[in-house]
């Protein structure tokens, strides 16, 4: 039998235990209602069988006969009757035979019925004086009391069959609700119950179970784009080990010549003592040449980043942002950017030098990437008591395609990526070192581009 008919099955049933308890409630109540009725109907009945019964055993002709079933009547039913014929014949229940003291007797006594009357049978005439009296109230009571005790057991035993069908058709649908649910929580989805077995009480089951099949699918899917996302990560994760390997092995090998030069550069600045404009252009190639050296020195830091404890130092955030905008400057110019700056002399900041040139690197590379050209960007650096506030406006054509709510996040690419420069981890590092330091930042759209905004405290205890 499958669901659908195991669900017709039940409405049969509890449709009938319905039907049966309102026609019994019914029932109950007209014979409470129509009781006097019903007891004037039956005492109506009773006395017309009897008057029948009486007319009919003096139509008889054989006297004995006559007077044997007159005496069974009698005897049978709560009457007394009297019977007078023209011979003198005579049969009675009372002792005497003069119907006016026949009356003052049973005037004292309940009566359903009282007359006296004349029967003819073959001309002869037969006065009849009858007197039917009450049933016996207490046998009626009994006879009804019982009646009345049989329906209440009948309603009470459907009211029992109504609640036992009503607490089966809803308790056991809450209890495969909290299986269900305990499955759900330990992710057993297959051993959710099977939409055969529910019923038309289990709606919320119903569509839970719908749901986790759906989920199982979308589960079965995530977990094969999750393969190949893993793969895909693997691969990426391979080949960053292999540039890494290759930088840190350029860099090591671009140390040593430039170490070996700082050290010709002063051979011959003691050597040429005498040619001040020589030693002049020798110290600017030794000045460059220990910029170079102190670039190195950042990058080997930042490959062995995770090897080295490096306690957080004041730094100037605005010298930082100069040199770093002289890096950007060709680009800036190749694409006709216009920069607005605004910013102190000298802004002081406690954070790893190193952080903060990656820090204002990936701002300024961003505003690079997106500005439009012939765009302008802001660039704006505000200080309070205890933070420093980097603003960075940029404009930009494709602020509809940012998703703002997941811009943060690592690999993350606008809709519409097609910069071929872009990683997908500049704004997600960035997020990285603010929380790192326990900033805030912000990423909105304004005017005709967009507003990154960072704050960040000036003094931290640890980072």
């Amino acid at each position: 039998m499958n669901g659908q008919n195991k669900k017709r099955l039940n409405n049969s049933k509890f449709s009938v235990l319905a039907v049966t308890y309102i026609i019994v409630m019914l029932f109950l109540g007209m014979v409470v209602f129509f009781l006097p009725e019903i007891y004037n109907k039956i005492d109506e009945k009773r006395i017309n069988t009897i008057t029948i019964d009486i007319k009919e055993s003096v139509e008889v002709t054989d006297s004995a006969t006559r007077t044997k079933r007159l005496k069974e009547i009698s005897e049978m039913n709560q009457i007394d009757v009297v019977v007078l014929s023209q011979s003198g014949y005579v049969f009675q229940t009372l002792p005497s035979i003069e119907f006016k003291e026949l009356d003052k007797i049973v005037k004292k006594v309940p009566l359903s019925y009282h007359a006296s009357y004349v029967i003819t049978v073959e001309g002869t005439d037969y006065q009849v004086w009858l007197a039917i009296y009450t049933v016996n109230p207490q046998k009626f009571f009994e006879v009804t009391l019982i009646g009345l005790v049989i329906l209440i057991l009948i309603l009470f035993t459907v009211i029992m069959l109504l609640l036992l069908k009503m607490f089966y058709d809803t308790v056991r649908p809450l209890k495969r609700l909290k299986n269900t649910i305990i499955k759900m929580k330990k992710f057993d989805l297959a051993g959710v119950s099977s939409s055969e077995n529910l019923s038309k009480y289990d709606g919320l089951l119903e569509d839970l179970t719908e749901f986790t099949g759906d989920l199982q699918g979308k589960m079965d899917n995530f977990g094969m784009r999750y393969t190949e996302l893993e793969k895909k990560l693997q691969a990426k994760r391979e080949a960053m080990i292999y540039k890494d390997q290759l930088v840190a092995s350029v860099i090591h090998d671009l140390k040593t010549p430039l170490t070996m030069q700082s050290m010709q550069f002063e051979n011959l600045i003691e050597q040429h003592q005498d040619d001040l404009e020589l030693i002049a252009v020798l110290k600017r190639m030794q000045e460059k040449n220990h910029k170079t050296l102190k670039e190195i020195q950042s990058a080997i830091y930042l490959v062995h980043k995770n090897d080295v404890k490096v306690e957080p130092v004041k730094v100037d955030i605005i010298k930082v942002i100069q040199e770093t905008l002289q890096r950007f400057k060709p680009i800036l110019q190749s694409r006709k950017i216009y920069a607005e700056l605004d910013f102190p002399k000298r802004a002081m900041i406690k954070i790893d030098e190193i952080e903060a040139k990656q820090l204002i690197h990936n701002i300024l590379s961003n505003v690079a990437q997106y500005t439009k050209e012939n765009g302008m960007f802001e660039l704006k650096i505000e200080e309070r008591s205890n933070e420093m506030i980097i603003s960075a406006y940029n404009e930009s054509d494709d602020v509809e395609m940012i998703d703002f709510d997941h811009v943060f996040e690592l690999f993350y690419h606008t809709a519409l990526e097609v910069n071929q420069y872009s990683t997908g981890i500049g704004m997600y590092t960035v997020r990285v070192m603010v929380e790192k330091y326990g900033g805030k930042y912000y990423f909105e759209p304004k005017n005709e581009g967009v507003l990154l905004k960072i704050i960040l405290p000036k003094e931290v205890d640890n980072a």
